[in-house]
């Protein structure tokens, strides 16, 4: 399977023979057919994967005791910096964003309710410390926030078919400016990211 994610990930599912698949995995094509039907329900089981790492690795980085007293600043600080780090180490991520995941019905919709439990999370963080937000409509503020941080780390991942402006931006610079701009947006009583 890791072997798989990595291709699936470097060239899509069409362009990955399973022959190529069992030679690198060191192991035979009747092997790998032998545990899933086919390429697609080797996917499968690679999301089904991914959705159980993603579920346990979002629960840890927002877990409420984890950020207890913690200013809005830095929980974004901290979860930007996790999910660079994410980005730099797990670039076989990138199969999340194959357009057959897109468009693969019941593990699609799987993998953005994973997604949402996260982003809802990190909403309920935020939330919980509005009175450090000076906007006046807190909560409208909150959710456009973390839409444009959606948006903004999307672009920074994948490019196309917008290029982003922030692409050559090294990570703690660029996860410096996202929380710059969101504690302005904010009006935050308080800019630092220290507890």
């Amino acid at each position: 399977m890791d072997v798989a994610e990595t291709l699936f990930a470097e060239r899509g599912l069409d362009a990955t023979p399973v022959a190529e698949i069992a030679s690198l995995a060191g192991c035979s094509v009747g092997s790998v057919y032998h545990h899933f039907r086919d390429k697609t329900a080797l996917l499968h089981a690679i999301l089904e994967r991914l959705s159980l790492e993603m579920q346990a690795t979002t629960q840890a980085i927002l877990d409420p005791g984890r950020w207890k007293g913690a200013p809005i600043c830095a929980i974004l600080q901290g979860y930007l910096q996790f999910l660079m780090e994410v980005g730099r180490t797990r670039p076989c991520l990138r199969v999340l964003d194959m357009p057959e995941v897109r468009q693969g019905g019941l593990m699609c919709e799987h993998l953005t309710a994973v997604k949402r439990e996260g982003l809802d999370a990190l909403y309920r963080l935020l939330h919980d410390r509005r009175d450090e937000i000076g906007h006046p409509v807190p909560d409208v503020a909150i959710r456009l926030v973390l839409d444009l941080i959606v948006g903004i780390l999307k672009g920074r991942r994948d490019p196309f078919p917008y290029p982003s402006l922030l692409a050559d931006l090294p990570d703690d610079l660029f996860v410096d400016e996202v929380v710059r701009a969101a504690a302005s947006y904010l009006q935050l009583s308080s800019t630092k990211a220290e507890p």
